[in-house]
């Protein structure tokens, strides 16, 4: 950090720090260096966990390509997590994908039934598509899985008018 409080932006330095703080699950210390410098280290990530952190990361600074890349990564990993497969088709509805993301959120339910906010995005993205019936049915799953899904709920309002 010395180094590059001084030098400025180096992305050597910032993924070598990068990689140090992924190592010591310093979630905190990682976040701070990307906001500070405007830029997603890149490191090596080994476990299921680290992948959704930096996908997660990703996603929340738009970057939906490397999002998706780091979510595949992890739902490999674990082909029965509905989590993950989830957040690939999150990356993919992002990118405007709604067939793909579709497919995801479908398996994602497949895996976990009641996945409340899986079907509200396969929802989405029967909405997206033209598919309003469809995407009412989804939502209203939704807000009977998930009383308080405010998105749900809004959306149900929306189509039943």
């Amino acid at each position: 950090e010395a180094y590059l409080e001084k030098a400025g932006k180096s992305t050597g330095v910032l993924d070598e720090l990068g990689g140090v703080y992924l190592q010591l699950r310093d979630s905190r210390g990682l976040l701070k260096l990307i906001e500070r410098f405007k830029y997603v280290p890149e490191v090596e990530t080994g476990t299921f966990e680290e992948r959704i952190f930096i996908g997660n990361v990703h996603f929340y600074r738009n970057d939906y390509l490397d999002a998706q890349r780091f979510y595949e990564e992890a739902a490999t990993d674990r082909p029965g997590d509905s989590y993950a497969v989830y957040k690939v088709g999150r990356a993919l509805l992002a990118r405007d994908r709604y067939q793909d993301a579709a497919d995801r959120f479908r398996k994602a339910i497949e895996l976990e039934p009641d996945f409340a906010d899986a079907h509200y995005r396969l929802g989405v993205c029967y909405e997206e598509q033209g598919n309003k019936d469809e995407a009412l049915r989804l939502y209203e799953n939704t807000v009977e899985l998930l009383p308080n899904h405010l998105d749900g709920l809004l959306a149900v309002r929306k189509l039943r008018k």
